[in-house]
């Protein structure tokens, strides 16, 4: 029996999210540098556009989520977690949003114990015996390794330079299990 959970994100995590959001945003007229400019957690606000009008292009994003393909080592990744841990899909959206993730996850055979759409995921740091965190946002990663969690990302412009000794990251998620 796994007594013990890891939190693993879904955007940047399991799937390359930043580049549709990207193009969501240029299709929209908004005028800002390539994810690869993204150089901290909340770059594209204030200075290119205001947090309601980034989250509407999350929101939209997410509403694609069934187009986007997984990262090539996600089911291997998610089936080493799943071994060793109880694993909680999180993901910052609207709850709205909570069904067509989950068909994302199942059409890709994604496996995981439970789903959760929250707005804060750190939360739910209190609420179980989390072991790892794998997120690509430093906030909820310092969070996670303040806590003494096992916080681990994978390498993003805007997390390479906001994070501590504590916080692992990496290239690939194949990295993190091998």
């Amino acid at each position: 029996m796994r007594w013990h959970c890891a939190c693993i994100d879904v955007d940047e995590t399991l799937y390359n999210y930043s580049q549709p959001l990207y193009e969501s945003f240029i299709s929209d007229g908004l005028t800002v540098g390539p994810p690869e400019e993204w150089n901290c957690w909340d770059y594209i606000y204030p200075d290119y556009m205001t947090k309601e009008q980034a989250t509407k292009h999350f929101d939209l994003v997410h509403q694609r989520q069934l187009e986007f393909e997984p990262y090539k080592e996600a089911r291997d990744f998610l089936q080493w977690a799943c071994n060793n841990y109880y694993v909680v899909i999180t993901s910052h959206r609207k709850p709205e949003r909570e069904g067509v993730l989950k068909e994302w996850l199942k059409r890709n055979n994604l496996v995981f114990d439970e789903l959760c759409v929250c707005q804060d995921k750190t939360e739910m740091f209190n609420k179980a015996i989390f072991r790892l965190v794998v997120d690509d946002n430093p906030y909820i990663l310092k969070a996670a390794a303040e806590k003494g969690i096992r916080a681990v990302g994978l390498r993003k412009p805007w997390n390479v330079n906001h994070v501590d000794k504590k916080i692992e990251l990496y290239d690939t998620l194949e990295e993190i299990w091998k």
